[in-house]
């Protein structure tokens, strides 16, 4: 008579990402209590390490412009304090504008801009200047 392990199986499985549950919560804290850029800025604090190299795609899409702020201030401590490098691909102008970043612009070709020529900031700017102006095409 063959057994029936589908049950066993699952339990297994559930044990497992019960466990993992568990491991991250002992990191990082329960991160169901805070927002998700919240979370977002504290696992990657608990990430970094001296002298390294991260690449990191679009953080702004956790982040509001204050928490940006927070990772714009944690980013530039890191590099001039503990070495560490950061390669970001954003459309964040907080970012962006990072001392000493060097922003590289890929279209036809790869050059490198400032903030203020990216289309981004640009956009920006304007719609901060101007909102009506935007919104009335909408």
């Amino acid at each position: 008579m063959k057994k029936n392990l589908s049950g066993y199986g699952l339990k297994v499985a559930v044990g497992a990402i019960h466990s993992q549950k568990e491991a991250l919560q002992r990191k990082y804290g329960d991160l169901t209590q805070v927002s998700h850029g919240e979370g977002f800025l504290k696992v990657l604090q608990n990430r970094i390490q001296p002298e390294g190299i991260y690449l990191i795609d679009e953080p702004e899409a956790a982040l509001s412009p204050q928490r940006q702020l927070a990772l714009f201030s944690m980013i530039k401590n890191l590099a001039v304090n503990e070495n560490c490098q950061f390669i970001i691909a954003t459309h964040s102008p907080i970012l962006m504008s990072l001392p000493d970043a060097q922003i590289l612009q890929f279209d036809e070709s790869v050059h490198q801009v400032q903030v203020e020529e990216t289309e981004h900031f640009s956009i920006m700017k304007n719609f901060l200047n101007n909102p009506e102006a935007f919104l009335r095409f909408l």
